[in-house]
């Protein structure tokens, strides 16, 4: 599809014409009034709006604009750094534990005893003892912790799922303020345009009348639709501005962007499939997958408290060192123990019971989300499936429609000439003409827009 439509408009190069010589009797003009005729359009409406302070040169930068600022997407990388970290929190109740104790006394109370003979006698303060211990503890048998570590080795999955959700959205996004700050820029450009022949006309229609060949009614129309060019002018330009700041949005920054006019519009489809592949059905889409693996992991945890009846197994051993020998169970500096513990939990109060009504609660919740998200997701692509078939269908008449209005113009200019048309007819199909050539130029990026939005509609992305 070919976006660079010719704007440049057939009425312009008549308004650009002596069109007072062209009428009957004009040929008593001096050619020197016909030649003033034609002035130099210069107003300061006509000037360009201000850049952007940036500009987009191509879609492989926006990527990486979006990957560096995006919050969802920094946000979504996150939450897979947390639940990887959650992984590693439930592996370390499976692993074996090491830890090191020590233990320093010295006494302060004295005490005193009455020996047969000798009277009361105080005993020394027993001398200051020290210990240190090394214990090891391995997991033996541990059915909970083994299952709760695969329920979050599952979420892992899940959170991956959601940034490649994420991912696509934000592509979505890009691409929608990108053709929408392009089909801004064409709307302001033909806006100027518009103005541009408008203030042809209208000093067209003065010189007529200073020679006698239009009348006041002219020239009143005439500044009509200056005024009307203006306006639309303002609103061209502010959509301008608007679509640029929700450019920059899109890609997470603050400052406003423009694309530059060197960004090949026509690749633009092929460049969106790189960044995302298409799949077939919506059950394959990344949001819907991440509610099916969000299911999975609430129903794992509606069985993990069941887990918790069962009993627990951990192999133990302790290595001491004692400063007091007489201390030490084996009269010894040091012992070395081996041995086993055995955990099982007959009654907890009604926690488990607890836990599996709450994580009951949390599946009806995730089985009703996921089916809305199936739902929102079947509905999303249908509505940009058809999206594209309209959008088709109104660019095909709105081609068919600016076909006949500048046929309609000329033959406006044709009867004006010939005397047998108006000034009105002029002004009226000229007007008619350039808002077919804008309501064109909108309807080819509508069609870009939604074949775009079709295509990410049953995507996911993976920047």
């Amino acid at each position: 599809m070919d976006l660079k439509f010719p704007v440049t408009l057939a009425i312009c190069g008549l308004f650009a014409a002596p069109v007072a010589a062209l009428e009957p009797g004009a040929h008593d003009a001096s050619p020197s009034v016909v030649a003033e005729s034609v002035p130099a359009i210069d107003d300061p409406m006509l000037t360009e709006p201000p850049s952007a302070r940036s500009s987009l040169q191509s879609w492989q930068q926006g990527i990486s604009l979006l990957q560096a600022h995006t919050v969802q997407i920094r946000t979504a990388r996150a939450n897979v750094g947390q639940a990887q970290a959650r992984v590693g929190a439930a592996l370390a109740a499976m692993l074996p534990t090491v830890t090191a104790n020590g233990n320093f006394d010295q006494h302060l109370v004295l005490s005193e005893q009455r020996v047969p003979g000798l009277g009361a006698v105080r005993f020394p303060t027993p001398g200051a003892t020290a210990s240190a211990s090394l214990n090891l503890s391995v997991p033996v048998v541990a059915a909970r912790e083994w299952f709760d570590h695969g329920t979050a080795q599952r979420r892992v999955d899940g959170e991956r799922l959601s940034e490649q959700e994420a991912e696509r959205l934000a592509v979505a996004g890009f691409a929608d303020a990108l053709v929408g700050e392009l089909a801004a820029q064409r709307s302001a450009e033909v806006s100027r345009l518009s103005l541009k022949s408008a203030l042809s006309m209208l000093e067209l229609n003065r010189n007529r009348v200073a020679l006698g060949l239009s009348t006041a009614i002219d020239v009143l129309r005439a500044e009509q639709e200056v005024s009307q060019s203006r306006a639309q002018i303002l609103n061209a330009d502010e959509s301008l501005f608007e679509a640029r700041e929700a450019l920059g949005a899109s890609l997470g920054l603050a400052e406003t962007w423009s694309v530059s006019s060197d960004l090949n519009l026509d690749a633009l489809v092929d460049h969106v499939e790189q960044s995302c592949v298409s799949e077939r059905s919506v059950a394959r889409r990344s949001d819907v997958r991440a509610a099916e693996v969000a299911v999975a992991v609430a129903e794992r945890s509606v069985k993990s408290p069941d887990y918790g009846w069962a009993p627990s197994v951990s192999a133990t051993s302790s290595a001491t060192y004692w400063s007091a020998s007489a201390l030490s169970p084996n009269l010894l500096h040091g012992t070395w123990t081996v041995g086993a513990m055995l955990n099982w939990p007959l009654f907890d109060g009604n926690l488990r019971a607890a836990q599996k009504h709450e994580a009951e609660a949390e599946l009806a919740s995730a089985h009703a989300q996921a089916d809305e998200i199936r739902r929102a997701a079947t509905e999303q692509v249908n509505r940009a499936i058809r999206a594209v078939n309209v959008a088709e269908a109104n660019l095909a008449v709105s081609r068919k429609t600016r076909d006949i209005t500048a046929e309609n113009a000329q033959l406006a200019r044709t009867a004006f000439v010939t005397g047998t048309g108006t000034n009105f007819d002029l002004v009226d199909t000229a007007k008619n003409q350039r808002q077919a050539e804008l309501d064109l130029a909108l309807r080819e990026f509508e069609l870009l827009r939604t074949k775009i939005a079709a295509l990410l509609a049953l995507s996911h992305c993976k920047l």
